[in-house]
């Protein structure tokens, strides 16, 4: 049978003995040390099962050689029982803080001291036991790790290999359907219909695809600029129009009658409302209806497409956002897709920190809700900030903020149109512009401050042409503008914000 061995530490020679009488008689193979430097030193070089340390020694006391042990990877799962001469309750908290396992009188009797060695020893088998088994799962988990990064390369590769032909073949079916390479007849304009709707749908799946291995790769960029949700949701409802009254579907939208601006990436939010519309107009019968409502709260906004179609059985909900999902519908043929929609729409919410849900019944209809969080002017300054000053990071570049104040101009609709009219005149995908405390800040991505400084020549010029052929305005128009180049004139992101607010 294998002894199981036990580290004595004490500075005391009479005490270690004392100690290694009892365990010895027990059947354990005792080590003894007589510092805690000396403990650490025979801890790295063999096995211990067991250490016993007592509380009080010079240069290192047994709670520093109990820290250490405990800190140590390798060494924490050895069970530490802390030795005292005299019963006191601040060492023994003292003692357990500093990570021991339990406290021993060393004028316990023997089979009380046995019996709390063997509790303690089950303890160290234990948690070997599962720190084995961690080391394992670590293992596995590594190792998936890398088959999935593997997944992900292998599908963003095969996806962008596929697009290149699809959309030349796209470009090409589309020359022939305008019969611009000749003349075709009805059924080879049929034929060739069916060709580009099959393509369109294959290239829809290789989008579903590429986003769905960025988004758990977490590479799926977001744009976020404060927008007019109304304008978005308008879209979507002219793309489908058509559709819906192809099917004799009643379909329409209750929008605020005023902007609801929100900050949000506008191609995404609009990717997630698509695929909610087209659902709504997909799975639902003739004669039914389907609605588009945006209710504008004080802290988020509420959009929900509610639909007269099949619904979804009461058991699929819960499963209704997973990947590769399709449920209970019954649609015709070629209407099926990747079932990664709506996994890809909540995602793309739980990016802009919103929620989406579902309510249905089946064979009555079905209503998505998507909330967005409205952000203070102070949190969408910041998040501008913050993305200007990482891009530029990024691409060790420069990244300027414009501040432009109106004196005199106290119209705040008046301002507002100032602001698009600049916005307008950016050209940069990354440039953007924002109303903060009745001041236009402008954020010019790849900006440096010479180039900064063209653009804000031409922003002035323009926008003074704009408020003086502006009935509204009747006297002299001042200007005041600052900016502020990063990392030239300011090398912190904090210091840009703060400097920008005062």
């Amino acid at each position: 049978m294998i002894k199981r061995k036990i580290l004595v530490v004490d500075d005391s020679p009479e005490a270690r003995s004392a100690i290694q009488r009892v365990l010895v008689r027990a059947g354990f193979e005792v080590t003894q040390a007589s510092s805690g430097k000396e403990a650490l030193y025979i801890l790295k070089q063999k096995k211990i099962d067991c250490v016993m340390l007592d509380h009080l020694m010079p240069e290192m006391n047994g709670l520093d050689v109990a820290r250490i042990i405990k800190r140590d990877e390798k060494l924490k799962i050895i069970p530490v029982i802390m030795l005292t001469a005299v019963e006191d309750e601040d060492e023994v908290i003292s003692g357990l803080n500093a990570g021991a396992d339990d406290y021993i009188l060393k004028t316990h009797p023997p089979d009380i001291i046995i019996a709390r060695v063997e509790a303690m020893l089950r303890l160290g088998k234990l948690q070997g036991e599962l720190f084995d088994k961690n080391v394992l799962l670590e293992k596995a988990n590594a190792d998936l790790y890398k088959l999935d990064v593997l997944k992900s390369e292998f599908i963003s590769t095969v996806s962008h290999e596929l697009r290149t032909p699809l959309s030349i073949t796209k470009e090409g079916l589309k020359l022939v359907l305008e019969e611009v390479t000749g003349s075709i007849n009805q059924q080879q304009k049929e034929l060739l219909e069916v060709a580009k709707s099959n393509i369109e749908r294959l290239s829809k799946i290789i989008n579903d695809i590429l986003d769905i291995s960025k988004i758990e790769a977490g590479t799926l960029p977001l744009h976020k600029t404060l927008l007019d949700l109304n304008h978005i949701i308008k879209q979507v409802f002219s793309k489908y129009k058509s559709m819906a009254q192809e099917k004799d579907i009643k379909f329409t939208f209750d929008l605020p009658e005023h902007a609801t601006e929100v900050y949000l990436d506008s191609d995404r939010i609009g990717q997630v409302l698509t695929n909610l519309v087209s659902n709504a107009l997909k799975f639902t019968k003739e004669n039914g209806c389907v609605e588009v409502r945006l209710e504008d709260k004080e802290q988020e906004v509420i959009c929900s497409v509610e639909d007269t179609g099949v619904g979804i059985a009461e058991l699929d909900l819960d499963k209704i956002f997973d990947k590769f999902q399709q449920f209970g519908k019954t649609p015709g043929p070629g209407e099926r897709g990747t079932g990664l929609g709506l996994s890809i729409a909540r995602k793309i919410i739980q990016m802009h920190k919103g929620r989406i849900w579902v309510k249905s019944e089946l064979g009555k209809g079905t209503t998505f809700s998507v909330s967005i969080p409205k952000y203070s002017p102070d949190k969408i300054l910041k998040s501008y900030i913050k993305v200007g000053v990482q891009d530029a990071e990024e691409r060790f570049s420069k990244f300027s903020v414009l501040t432009l104040s109106i004196s005199g101009l106290t119209d705040k609709v008046l301002l507002k149109a100032v602001e698009k009219h600049v916005k307008n005149i950016l050209r940069r995908a990354g440039d953007n512009s924002l109303i903060y405390d009745n001041r236009i800040i402008v954020f010019l991505s790849d900006a440096n401050q010479k180039s900064a400084e063209s653009i804000k020549k031409r922003i002035l010029d323009s926008c003074k042409d704009f408020l003086i052929s502006n009935k509204h305005i009747d006297k002299k128009i001042h200007f005041k503008t600052t900016l502020l180049t990063y990392p030239e004139d300011v090398l912190f992101e904090d210091d840009l914000i703060k400097k920008i607010i005062a």
